[in-house]
């Protein structure tokens, strides 16, 4: 905590009193070193999800200083509290700063304190029936040897299934009870918070999945640091000319899903003492997928397979098709966070009663 608001104090004052533009950037790329740095050599080891949270705290944050540097110059001084909260602690910072919903949190603190809560019930129960569901998975992948490669590959599969499931519900239950807790202080509406994935099991396709349902949060702030500065360079150097355009909108593609890896390589370096490959390698395939489908998806639907379905069952078997090939990649994902036992760490705050009934279950009937 006392790191994480040094750093944000340092950004708070190069962001309202620093206006040359290399001295804004200077000032960010410092920021970022110093974060990460702090954050690896302070944090404890364990319990390891303390160390995850913090060192994923600081490579956000650096994402966010940069953010600030490049877009947010000449902004009107405000309070550092509500630097803090509107830009520190949230993923998208310009949802906070609508006027529209300043207007309609002034509104809504007015309201009883009783109907705020009552008005938090609905996320909050998503959020606690998430945390069980979590508590379950985490449970039954605890009970599970260090070494999983004797497993057969279905079943391997299928754990790293149950790992991603619990890393989403993770995420999702955190988002849903911060939401209800914005509802009871703020009075804001659900509906402000839009939730950071959309049913991802149901995904049609690669561009359904990365596009609209995985992990909007992350996306925003990929769009802004890499998709758009790409673009807008490839742009100079080739021209937007019909002859360039599937060039200018695709390497920006390739860019982000690079980023992506070597954002997640980095937390297996910080996390397993090097990159292991594996994560570069599942999000470029996932690149290359979704170009190949974007390339391919009029041909598919008007003139393949699909064409002469009725559209419920197209619609079906296109979720089958790409969860599959999600759940194969997964293998390769995971495959460095299972070979270190991170399966067997504890990912909820406080273990409940479903996770000792998951355990104690499984040790009676002798499973696996």
């Amino acid at each position: 905590v006392i790191l994480f608001l040094a750093h944000w104090v340092v950004a708070y004052i190069c962001h309202h009193y620093v206006h040359n533009w290399w001295a804004r950037i200077s000032a960010a790329a410092s920021l970022c070193i110093s974060h990460v740095y702090c954050s690896l050599t302070f944090t404890p080891w364990y319990p390891y999800w303390i160390r995850e949270l913090n060192v994923l705290v600081a490579i956000v944050g650096t994402w966010k200083y940069i953010e600030l540097a490049l877009y947010r110059r000449s902004e009107v001084l405000q309070p550092f509290g509500t630097f803090l909260l509107e830009d520190a602690l949230v993923f998208r910072p310009d949802l906070l700063k609508d006027e529209k919903l300043k207007l309609e949190r002034a509104h809504a603190a007015q309201q009883p304190f009783v109907k705020r809560v009552e008005a938090s019930l609905r996320p909050l129960g998503k959020a606690m029936l998430q945390y069980c569901m979590v508590e379950a998975l985490n449970a039954f992948l605890m009970h599970h040897p260090v070494d999983i490669t004797a497993f057969s590959l279905p079943y391997r599969v299928f754990l790293s299934v149950c790992f991603a499931a619990t890393l989403y519900l993770h995420l999702s239950y955190f988002f849903w009870s911060m939401c209800a807790l914005n509802v009871i202080v703020f009075g804001d509406a659900v509906a402000v918070w839009k939730p950071p994935f959309v049913a991802p099991f149901l995904a049609t396709s690669p561009e359904d999945f990365w596009h609209k349902r995985w992990h909007t949060m992350f996306r925003w702030s990929f769009v802004r640091l890499v998709y758009l500065p790409c673009r807008g360079l490839l742009k100079r150097l080739v021209g937007d000319s019909k002859q360039h355009a599937g060039l200018v909108q695709d390497v920006p593609v390739l860019a982000v899903f690079l980023a992506s890896g070597v954002f997640h390589e980095s937390l297996v370096w910080i996390h397993f003492g090097s990159p292991s490959g594996e994560q570069l390698t599942f999000f470029m395939g996932h690149a290359m997928l979704l170009l190949a489908y974007r390339a391919g998806k009029q041909q598919l639907w008007r003139k393949g397979a699909f064409s002469a379905l009725p559209p419920w069952l197209a619609h079906a078997l296109s979720v089958v098709a790409f969860n599959t090939v999600l759940a194969l990649s997964l293998l390769v994902f995971f495959k460095p966070w299972f070979r270190a036992g991170h399966h067997k760490e504890l990912r909820v705050f406080v273990p409940g009663p479903v996770h000792h009934m998951v355990r104690q279950t499984l040790s009676q009937i002798g499973y696996p």
